[in-house]
């Protein structure tokens, strides 16, 4: 049956989100449920500003939204990238014609000391790397943001990249075969260092990403938000700081420390 501007309403989209769910042969997590909810609202507010005669805007309180779990972010510490690393310098075979440990090694130490996403660095042009001034320019239509970055390497990661660097090359990172091909072999690769790899393949690189910005973090973390290209502190913070390495001040920190006997003192009393 098709449906019209005018028969649009609250409790209409509510029971779409409820049926969508359950309809789905694999559970929909709520976060998808409320991102399908957030689209339709959006379409709906720009009809009804369109054609004001047709359909009304929507009420968005009368659409419940569905409950999130709130997950501490979850990040790799310094000892675990150490592991990651030194794993892939010794991987063998190759990747669009540059040796593997070359390629895996300096990829992870650019997410590493850029922070960035993944797809950027896919996309990072041979033309935008500066080895000698050692700096890194990802392009804005690369950037989930949309905005030029320049991005300062360590000297580890200059030589890393260095190693297959080829300025006559369009991209610093090549590779042809499918995603799904190349973050199976990620994971593969995080599991050969001993580390436990996140579910999901679009986390792989995303759990290194969060290790950047936590240890910004725990530093400033306004800087952790300048990295990200994040316009709120508070986005960085909930859903990339590990709270493990930037730690904040806590209760443990201010209680009073209890004034009790020794333990060994208080047992011979008995």
């Amino acid at each position: 049956t098709p449906l019209h501007l005018s028969d649009l309403s609250e409790e209409l989209l509510t029971r779409f989100l409820v049926a969508y769910r359950q309809s789905v042969p694999r559970q929909v997590s709520p976060a998808t449920i409320n991102s399908k909810r957030r689209a339709i609202l959006t379409l709906w507010r720009a009809a009804a500003k369109r054609y004001p005669s047709l359909c009304r805007p929507p009420i968005d309180a009368d659409v419940p939204k569905a409950r999130e779990a709130k997950h501490i972010p979850q990040a790799w510490t310094v000892s675990e990238v150490e592991l990651l690393v030194a794993h892939a310098r010794r991987l063998s075979g190759s990747v669009s014609g540059i040796p593997r440990r070359s390629y895996y090694s300096s990829l992870f130490l650019a997410v590493w000391d850029t922070g960035c996403r993944i797809g950027a660095l896919l996309s990072a042009r041979s033309l935008d790397l500066s080895i000698a001034d050692r700096y890194l320019l990802i392009r804005a239509e690369n950037q989930k943001h949309a905005a030029d970055q320049l991005f300062w390497l360590s000297d580890t990661t200059i030589a890393a990249i260095a190693s297959h660097y080829d300025a006559a090359r369009d991209l610093i990172w090549p590779w042809k075969q499918s995603e799904m091909w190349f973050f199976r072999t990620a994971r593969k690769i995080i599991e050969g260092a001993g580390l436990r790899p996140p579910k999901s393949g679009g986390q792989l690189f995303h759990r290194l990403r969060r290790s950047n910005l936590s240890y910004c973090a725990a530093v400033d973390l306004e800087l952790a938000r300048r990295q990200a290209g994040h316009y709120s502190s508070r986005l960085t913070q909930t859903s990339y700081v590990d709270p493990r390495i930037a730690r904040q001040r806590s209760a443990v920190d201010v209680l009073p420390k209890l004034n009790l006997p020794d333990e060994d003192e208080q047992m011979r009393l008995f």
